[in-house]
């Protein structure tokens, strides 16, 4: 892996597997959470899927492995990926698929 800017860019063999890891990573170690209200119930430690898609853009375009012409649809179709390996699961307890997450104040 050679360096950019303090960040790594992935080579060599799996490197897919390596991008999606430290995207995966970052998005658990950094995402913020926050409490969210919905009618008269209070969710903490949650996001909205607007949120979230805005965190990961933001993420993605200053990755060097990715850069700036990252658009928004393609942040959403990772997170899609991520409501389907079940790695984000939905705030109010219903069943997410992954078709269903949109650009939205959903809550995960």
């Amino acid at each position: 892996m050679s360096t950019t800017k303090g960040k790594s860019i992935a080579t060599g063999p799996y490197r897919a597997t390596k991008l999606w890891n430290d995207a995966v990573r970052s998005f658990y170690n950094e995402m913020p959470l926050s409490r969210h209200w919905r009618g008269l119930k209070q969710y903490d430690s949650c996001f909205t899927a607007s949120e979230a898609i805005d965190w990961l853009h933001d993420y993605l375009r200053s990755n060097p492995n990715f850069g700036q012409n990252v658009i928004r649809e393609q942040a959403t179709k990772l997170l899609r990926k991520f409501v389907k390996c079940g790695l984000i699961i939905g705030a109010r307890g219903t069943k997410i698929y992954a078709e269903d997450f949109r650009d939205n104040r959903e809550l995960y």
